[in-house]
């Protein structure tokens, strides 16, 4: 390898252990995004390099490997799959380097041995001089005499006598299924140093690779490490299959276990906060006489530039027939949103949520425009939804909205109507009272839009 591949390979185990720190500590995607690229250019650049000149030392499949993991973690990192993408990179920088000692560090092992081969063969040069001219020539030796003075123990050719190095189907006992490279796939592929199979930590691609390692795990197992004899190997491959078995059973009973619990630990909880709420009602029932409603319906100090509503147009608070809602300051470790000094959301992004406006409707119906602007990411600024009072009952709508934390509103009789700007244009939303609408699709309250959750 001449000194310019010499910088590619130097070049890709340092910026692949790079990105992995940048995607562990910073989370800096604009630097991601390009160190990411990178890594997938030089491993393609080193793979048709290899492919022109055959660097020693390494194989085409070492090669391959590492554009393989590069690509997917290019690919996970498109993709949002940055744990996914974390495992792939770690092993391309790592696996980078181990091939980078092993081209170079046999060259200088070879270099080392150069000097004490050209020692030994001057040794054994003055020794065969001083032997040619001996003092007295008693007799000539056989060439048949001289093979008979060999050890007798001397094998001819330890390779082939040793059971390791030979060819996988001249061993017996090596093919077969393992269990424990199926279960455990790319921890069985550490343990046994068969690289491939790390590919089974890539999303869709793990159950193929999981039944191909199930399937040809033994045999590369016992090519790519070093076996006293084949009891040893067995004895070490029955183990992984044990382990792989056993945690196999145990998730698959803790399945059971969570299939089972979770839906009622789910129930629990919401039965815990339905009578939660429903406490807090009765204790504000007797506030229903209050005359203080037209605050819900004026909206004042609300709305900034007409009809506009901004991210700083929020309410601290607001009073409705039941009772004053109240927000606490967004981020704190406690619910955001209290009625009379007690929380009405227990959930972690309840801390987020924020009051915009208020509206009256027919009826008495009083409804709470309200915000959250925090737990979802730098993806998503902001999603809205509706708080509605109607007979001392307290309920409220899915979450809507397209991420952006401006709005303009307005009220016909008795529908509201929200415009929300989004990429290349603007989502309409409309509320009734009891059904929200966005862009004239109605929407229905699920685990992944509850505000309550």
């Amino acid at each position: 390898m001449n000194q310019s591949n010499k910088n590619f390979h130097i070049a890709l185990i340092a910026i692949s252990l790079l990105t992995v720190a940048l995607l562990y500590f910073t989370r800096s995607t604009s630097i991601i995004s390009i160190t990411t690229g990178a890594c997938a250019g030089l491993s393609i650049r080193l793979f048709v390099l290899h492919k022109k000149e055959n660097f020693a030392g390494t194989k085409e499949l070492d090669w391959l490997l590492l554009l393989l993991f590069s690509a997917a973690s290019l690919i996970c990192y498109f993709m949002g799959l940055y744990v996914v993408q974390g495992p792939l990179l770690i092993f391309v920088g790592i696996r980078s380097l181990i091939m980078f000692l092993k081209m170079y560090g046999d060259k200088s092992s070879s270099a080392q041995a150069a000097p004490k081969r050209a020692t030994q063969s001057s040794e054994m040069s003055a020794a065969e001089l001083s032997s040619a001219f001996p003092p007295e020539i008693p007799h000539l030796r056989t060439n048949a005499e001289s093979v008979g003075t060999l050890p007798p123990d001397l094998p001819s050719n330890s390779q082939t006598d040793n059971p390791v190095s030979a060819p996988i189907h001249d061993i017996a006992g090596v093919k077969g299924w393992s269990w424990g490279a199926f279960f455990l796939s790319w921890i069985w592929a550490i343990g046994n140093r068969t690289w491939i199979g790390l590919l089974a930590l890539i999303p869709y691609v793990n159950i193929v690779v999981m039944i191909w390692l199930g399937v040809k795990g033994r045999e590369m197992a016992w090519k790519n490490r070093a076996w006293r004899d084949l009891d040893h190997f067995n004895s070490v491959q029955k183990k992984w299959s044990q382990w792989g078995i056993g945690l196999a059973c145990a998730s698959f009973v803790l399945g059971i276990v969570v299939a089972v619990g979770a839906p009622a630990y789910k129930q629990y909880k919401a039965k815990e906060a339905e009578a939660q709420l429903q406490s807090i009602l009765e204790d504000a029932a007797p506030k229903a006489s209050s005359p203080s409603t037209a605050e819900v319906s004026s909206g004042q100090n609300t709305i900034a530039e007409g009809n506009v509503y901004y991210a700083n147009g929020l309410l601290p608070s607001i009073t409705t027939s039941i009772g004053t809602f109240a927000a606490s300051t967004p981020g704190m470790d406690q619910a955001s949103i209290t009625l009379n000094n007690k929380a009405i959301f227990q959930s972690e992004g309840a801390q987020w949520h924020e009051i915009v406006r208020g509206f009256k409707l027919a009826g008495g119906k009083e409804v709470i425009l309200m915000r959250t602007s925090g737990g979802m990411g730098n993806s998503c600024e902001a999603l809205f939804f509706f708080l509605t009072i109607e007979k001392a009952n307290l309920n409220f709508t899915p979450y809507f909205g397209t991420c952006s934390t401006d709005a303009t509103f307005k009220q016909s009789e008795n529908l509201i109507e929200i415009v929300i700007p989004k990429m290349g244009g603007s989502s309409t939303i409309t509320f009734d009272g009891s059904v929200v609408r966005e862009d004239g699709v109605q929407l229905a309250l699920n685990d992944t839009n509850d505000p309550s959750k």
